[in-house]
């Protein structure tokens, strides 16, 4: 006779599979920030402090907070329904990312929150308190609580607010010396500065403020629409009974053009390439940064393309939302739409290389060749009929002249293309500087003389 029977995991590994969910720490500080921002947050303080010897790490914010109820209820892990209809400020789904974003990255969890000031409530998951007693217990503090209440004095906001602490952070390599755990959260920071700056570069442009150890965390705009040589897109609407997708192209300003402080946050001329693609945000936060993701290939003419695409979460079973709101599944209505599209945007990149390249080629001093039969392969010559070396050869012998020809055409044979390429890829604003070319002539020009 059939029956059933309670199959539920055990707690302690079912702990290990939620912190095994493959958050980084970027994204898993993301997940918290969206909490913030789902409840209303203006300002977000994020602190990596030392303490004693450890290092933890809180996320204030000055959002609406919770009761003691609102509290225990959202510590429980998975207790939202996805198939819930939220808000359209709302960025979560499952109801799981404080917790598993939190267990991917330490062993404690600690969370305050007070939706006024004679209001805190705090709760506390210790996962080897879980994995010990092999049940999920989770700690409720008192309000009075000398560790919740010293939290709040010193980094708390005043009227309302949640504290949201990692306490024995594990993704620290704590087993080195001391300098080098420095070095390491140092980079983390870092990291933490241009992933917030980038994946909610919408909310930091409109009123949200974002800061990490007091240093204020600024807005990185994929699309680069303040810069000068940016190229707006048309933009087009696809309905649905889940909501509208929309879709516009943005054609980026040519690297070249841009000062070595604008190109820094976007990781220089290599940023730039790598970047091309899709930008997908759901209710305004990016999820996916550029790829094509078998749209089209990738290409070094078309780095410039971008593609931006809005979903709303009403659409999440369509995108395939995973719990990180870090992969999305392009439907395939979408997918035939961007095919048409993504040529077209790669194409304005292109032009503006090849109108860069058309310019750059107008010099008397080099000779192009472009070789079509040769597979399109390109030649730099150094002109050696040039008018300015004219005078130059007047006044030579006919040895003197073979010589001096022959020199051009090995330095042509010999221009450094890889070395070249790379310099510019790494900052091409400050490639073949001419103060230096002159600076470095002089010398040449001294040194022949003192022979």
């Amino acid at each position: 006779m059939s029956e059933f029977i309670d199959a539920s995991p055990p707690p302690s590994a079912h702990l290990t599979t939620l912190a095994q969910m493959g958050y980084s720490f970027t994204t898993a500080v993301g997940d918290i920030l969206d909490n913030s921002i789902s409840a209303g947050a203006k300002e977000v303080r994020i602190f990596f402090l030392k303490e004693d010897g450890t290092y933890r790490f809180l996320l204030v914010d000055d959002g609406c907070g919770m009761t003691r109820q609102e509290l225990t209820r959202n510590m429980v892990v998975g207790c939202h329904d996805p198939n819930v209809t939220r808000e359209l400020t709302d960025l979560g789904r499952f109801g799981s990312g404080l917790k598993t974003a939190s267990f991917s990255q330490a062993e404690i969890l600690s969370v305050w929150s007070w939706p006024s000031v004679n209001s805190i409530s705090g709760a506390v998951w210790d996962t080897n308190h879980v994995k010990k007693s092999n049940a999920w217990l989770l700690k409720i503090l008192d309000g009075n609580d000398p560790l919740l209440r010293d939290d709040v004095a010193k980094y708390g906001f005043s009227d309302r607010g949640t504290i949201v602490s990692w306490g024995a952070i594990s993704c620290l390599e704590t087993d080195t010396v001391e300098e080098a755990v420095a070095a390491q959260v140092a980079g983390m920071i870092a990291e933490l500065h241009e992933y917030i700056g980038l994946h909610f570069h919408r909310f930091l442009g409109q009123g949200l403020r974002v800061s990490i150890n007091k240093a204020a965390v600024q807005p990185i705009d994929p699309f680069m629409t303040k810069q000068l040589g940016y190229l707006e897109g048309p933009e087009q609407v696809l309905r649905s009974k889940d909501g509208q997708v929309r879709i516009k192209a943005h054609t980026l300003p040519r690297p070249s053009t841009l000062a070595e402080n604008v190109l820094k946050p976007y990781g220089g001329s290599k940023g730039i390439t790598s970047g091309q693609g899709l930008y997908i945000y759901r209710n305004r936060r990016l999820i996916v940064a550029g790829g094509w993701h078998g749209v089209i290939g990738a290409s070094e003419l078309g780095n410039l393309a971008r593609i931006q695409i809005d979903i709303p979460s009403t659409m999440d079973w369509e995108w395939d939302t995973d719990v990180k709101k870090s992969r999305l599944r392009i439907p395939p209505k979408v997918r035939a739409v961007l095919r048409k599209v993504s040529p077209a945007v790669r194409k304005k990149s292109r032009k503006i290389h090849d109108y860069a390249g058309s310019t750059s080629a107008v010099s008397n001093c080099w000779k192009v060749i472009e070789d079509e039969r040769n597979l399109g392969s390109v030649a730099y010559l150094l002109n050696v009929t040039a008018e300015q070396l004219k005078p130059v050869f007047g006044e030579l012998s006919p040895g003197a002249k073979a010589n001096l020809k022959e020199f051009l055409h090995s330095a042509s044979e010999e221009l450094p293309v890889q070395h070249i390429y790379k310099s510019f890829a790494e900052r091409p604003s400050r490639t073949q500087n001419t103060e230096v070319v002159a600076d470095e002539i002089q010398k040449l020009l001294e040194a022949l003389n003192a022979q």
